[in-house]
């Protein structure tokens, strides 16, 4: 089974600073229904975020046994967030989400996690794509990936997607995602307050 992260630590300038986990989507927070579809394929499940945002996830807010862990790469973007995740997993894999995509499906996740799972295990990541591309903030990171991302970090490259091409990567085809929903929802991130009547 693999431990689960939600990335929180963006500085999300668009909506004046504020936790867009937060925001509610159908009646209720984006981070209410992420917890809700990880919950069954996740053992561990981690809110990565910086110290900034601690209070944004008061131990109230939060199911008990998910944790919340410091980004330990301040400033490294998501790149950094998903080597915190994987450290802090102690040796599983990592399945990581982006707090600002609202409509990953539990198919998608247990999808994504069964092929992950398939032998033979020698990947690094198992990344799903869309007509975007690859969708590197809602894929699973094995430990294996750490010396590769972290010299990615060393580079001073901090893009993920370009860390992707340092890894081995299982790819779930767009085909296979389709299977399960429309990638252009699935995928879709939560950008700026006017979009968020997309949302509903």
């Amino acid at each position: 089974m693999t431990a689960a992260a939600i990335l929180t630590g963006g500085q999300a300038r668009r909506f004046h600073g504020l936790d867009k986990s937060g925001l509610v989507v159908a009646g209720r927070t984006i981070l209410e229904h992420q917890l809700e579809r990880l919950a069954p394929g996740a053992a561990d499940i981690m809110i990565v975020t910086s110290q900034a945002r601690v209070a944004d996830f008061p131990t109230s807010r939060l199911p008990r046994g998910v944790r919340v862990v410091f980004d330990r790469y301040p400033g490294s973007g998501p790149l950094g967030a998903v080597m915190t995740a994987i450290e802090a997993a102690s040796g599983a894999p990592v399945l990581v989400l982006a707090a600002d995509m609202p409509h990953v499906s539990a198919r998608l996740l247990s999808a994504l996690t069964a092929l992950h799972d398939n032998e033979p295990p020698s990947h690094d990541a198992t990344v799903p794509h869309s007509a975007r591309g690859p969708e590197p903030l809602c894929a699973i990171y094995a430990p294996s990936a750490l010396p590769a991302l972290r010299a990615a970090l060393a580079s001073g490259d901090l893009s993920l997607r370009h860390a992707l091409d340092r890894l081995r990567v299982r790819v779930m085809a767009s085909g296979a995602v389709a299977a399960v929903g429309a990638p252009g929802r699935l995928f879709r991130i939560l950008n700026s307050p006017d979009e968020l009547w997309l949302y509903h």
